[in-house]
């Protein structure tokens, strides 16, 4: 918030900015889900972040597909690297997650947007 209010970076760019600082949690977040026993509150912090992307990151489609992107390579990066297999109920469940989110993000911008 700090950047985005008082920085030049912040004022010149928020859209970069807010991109830059969604990707950064995507990425934590997707690092997490193939690790914890729970994955169901780190999906819906995720997917909250995908679809608010499409309706309130309204401005350039790209910064809501950079975000549906990055997030995508960055769960499947976590998936192959994680030390031990995540079941595949989970996997199913994340992915079945993961999807209707970035629909949603994906075509609320398109809606916004014209």
């Amino acid at each position: 918030m700090w950047a985005l209010w008082r920085s030049p970076i912040g004022r010149r760019q928020p859209e970069l900015l807010t991109c830059v600082v969604l990707v950064t949690v995507q990425s934590e977040i997707a690092w997490m889900v193939p690790r914890v026993e729970h994955v169901e509150p780190r999906l819906l912090g995720s997917t909250l972040s995908l679809r608010a992307s499409g309706c309130l990151v309204v401005a350039r489609p790209v910064g809501t597909g950079t975000l549906v992107v990055s997030t995508w390579a960055a769960f499947g990066i976590a998936v192959l690297t994680a030390p031990t297999a995540m079941p595949v109920h989970h996997l199913l469940a994340s992915a079945f997650h993961l999807v209707t989110a970035s629909v949603l993000g994906v075509v609320a911008t398109r809606s916004a947007t014209g």
